[in-house]
């Protein structure tokens, strides 16, 4: 009988941890996960935050590009972009034409590895003093680069403007990982995306996988996109035939 009156505390003690198990299986006592969400954009615009972008899908000849640059009446543009600039080592680009024509200083991120008979690349170009030229490729092939300078916000800010071409999210948070500390920090990364949904891409960057925002528009049958940490923000684009302007704003 003692063993039995031993046995008997124990018995119900293994119930109660059961009954427990039990409840926590069902989710009960756990509070739901929290769905991520990036911090909302605010609706009023502080104009004297905000800079803006261009991007093109082609260089036009270096006369009428320049005239562009030079001459463009209204906010003007940190740094122009222009998609599918031909390179050939060697020879004269009609990126640097150009921008002897508009004194601007010339760079160039390429698409892939570097050819004799030529490559293709983004170039860029601004007014502005660059203070270096920030570059990456990565052993998948991908190549990001940009140029970083002071820009005359509401105080100086020391930015880095880097483009890419991409085609999955992957890509992009191999980019974030390769360079976190400067697209986490004040950059903007432009470029052109050539994968088949860019709001997939869109619902990769803003989620936990990067925490970043990503816009995207249609040009033609082309996409041009953005991605930028939560302290900034693409206040929108405005397509112009083969020119796509981009405002963007830093809250901080």
């Amino acid at each position: 009988m003692r063993h039995s009156n031993r046995i008997l505390p124990l018995i119900l003690a293994l119930l109660g941890i059961a009954a427990c198990t039990k409840t926590s299986d069902k989710g009960e006592d756990t509070p739901p996960k929290e769905e991520y969400s990036l911090p909302e954009v605010s609706e009023t615009i502080v104009d004297g935050n905000t800079f803006n972008v261009e991007f093109f899908l082609k260089l036009d000849a270096p006369s009428y590009a320049s005239s562009h640059i030079l001459y463009f009446t209204g906010k003007k543009p940190l740094v122009y972009m222009y998609a599918d600039v031909g390179y050939v080592p060697g020879k004269a680009s009609a990126l640097v034409e150009t921008a002897l024509l508009s004194k601007t200083y010339p760079f160039m991120v390429q698409y892939d590895a570097t050819s004799e008979k030529g490559n293709l690349s983004t170039g860029i170009l601004t007014r502005y003093s660059v203070s270096g030229f920030d570059g990456v490729i990565l052993p998948e092939g991908l190549f990001m680069g940009g140029v970083n300078f002071n820009i005359p916000l509401a105080s100086v800010v020391s930015m880095t403007f880097y483009s890419a071409r991409i085609s999955s999210g992957e890509q992009l948070k191999a980019l974030a990982t390769a360079r976190h500390s400067t697209l986490y920090g004040d950059s903007v990364l432009v470029g052109e995306f050539v994968g088949e949904d860019p709001a997939e891409v869109k619902k990769f960057a803003e989620s936990r996988n990067l925490g970043m925002r990503f816009d995207y528009v249609k040009a033609g049958e082309r996409t041009v996109y953005t991605l930028v940490q939560p302290g900034f923000a693409n206040r929108g684009f405005d397509v112009n035939g083969d020119c796509v302007t981009i405002r963007f704003e830093k809250f901080y």
